[in-house]
């Protein structure tokens, strides 16, 4: 979700990308710098009189005070011609992400943005170069994300190389199901581009194919993303390991850990992650968990097996009191700052600043304080 809105615009007669830059001396406006060839420079203020108190400048949007209040330095913004902006990068959120595509190969039984069949990769590759032309070489890290961003091949290609040669030093969370990166000749394409800033986050359901197969929604799926994680550990990229827990992953998780640990020793990372319930995970909620589903103590046992061996584990989207003791050193604030929810129970709460809470996009909540473990 982006933060959007609408103002009033002077002598704006197209989409424009760019940063914007608090005047100096100015708490109610900004100048929006577009890094292309039109550099155009466009006021974003909340004083209606800034087109005449800064007559230098012919482009002006006007906000209402509250939509003003919701930008921050350096975000990167879309403003179109009829006066709706969108916030494309926000510099105080920590999930950015260039989203490549809608369209998937899987269909999860528990995705929470089911997938999309729409020609949308040239649409959003233009919105993604346009953010990158605008990031500082200081910008730490970013994400690609979709749908599978590798279906945009030749798209996702394009941006991977600006990506390298505009932000050499920016790490990359490149999510992806793995599927293609098991066909060699795709792999062979793609692997020109990856370095060492880039971190694969594959998910893994289960150490039984059949399993795994029936979560994504697609026969061989195992398969194909086994023979990624394989083609990249031939060029030792960096891969992390993503199991969202449900019933089926859970019904094998002791095995499935042992299997990553024994089999996939090249893997630096494994995240545990608890569900959003929303889009099909709301609509299949009663096949993918059960409520009275005790799943601290299995979670508990996988975890530390992986840790106790050396391997670098994290739990996401769980709130600490739904966790044991033992399991809450692992706890990340990982849900994204714009859906990230506490419960009027947290309000109190010693830890509450340690914890990343619980999704308000979920319709319905899989934790509950019942679960709560001293």
């Amino acid at each position: 979700m982006t933060i959007t809105g609408k103002g009033i615009i002077h002598n704006i007669n197209q989409d424009i990308v760019g940063k914007i830059i608090l005047l100096d001396n100015c708490d109610d406006t900004y100048l929006l710098k577009c890094n292309n060839s039109t550099n155009l420079e466009i006021l974003v203020s909340s004083n209606i009189d800034a087109n005449s108190k800064f007559t230098e400048y012919k482009n002006v949007l006007i906000l209402s005070s509250n939509e003003f209040a919701n930008l921050n330095n350096k975000d990167i913004l879309r403003i179109s011609a009829n006066g709706k902006y969108e916030v494309l990068y926000s510099s105080s959120s920590n999930d950015n992400s260039l989203f490549i595509t809608e369209r998937c190969n899987s269909k999860c039984v528990f995705c929470p943005q089911p997938p999309v069949n729409n020609s949308d990769f040239k649409y959003f590759f233009s919105i993604n170069n346009s953010i990158i032309d605008n990031l500082d070489e200081t910008t730490e890290h970013i994400g690609i994300t979709g749908g599978e961003p590798l279906l945009a091949k030749e798209y996702l290609f394009k941006i991977l190389d600006k990506i390298n040669n505009n932000l050499p030093n920016t790490e990359v969370q490149l999510l992806t199901n793995g599927k293609l990166l098991g066909n060699r000749t795709y792999f062979s394409e793609i692997e020109n581009y990856i370095t060492n800033n880039y971190l694969f986050c594959i998910p893994l359901y289960s150490d039984f194919e059949n399993d795994h197969d029936d979560i994504v929604g697609c026969k061989g799926a195992f398969i194909s993303t086994i023979k990624g994680l394989y083609n990249l550990a031939s060029i030792n990229a960096r891969v992390e390991i993503r199991i969202v827990l449900n019933n089926i992953s859970l019904s094998r998780l002791r095995q499935m850990v042992e299997f990553i640990f024994k089999n996939l020793p090249f893997v630096e990372h494994v995240a545990f992650m608890g569900l959003e319930v929303i889009g099909l995970a709301n609509k299949n909620l009663n096949k993918i968990w059960d409520v009275e589903n005790n799943y601290q103590s299995i979670l508990k046992e996988s975890v530390l097996y992986l840790s106790n061996w050396g391997v670098n584990c994290s739990i996401y989207n769980i709130p600490l009191c739904c966790l044991p003791d033992e399991l809450r050193e692992f706890s990340v604030k990982s849900i994204s700052d714009w859906k990230q929810s506490y419960s009027d129970e947290c309000m109190f709460c010693s830890v509450k600043e340690d914890c990343g809470g619980v999704f308000s996009t979920s319709k319905k909540s899989i934790y509950s304080l019942k679960s709560i473990i001293y």
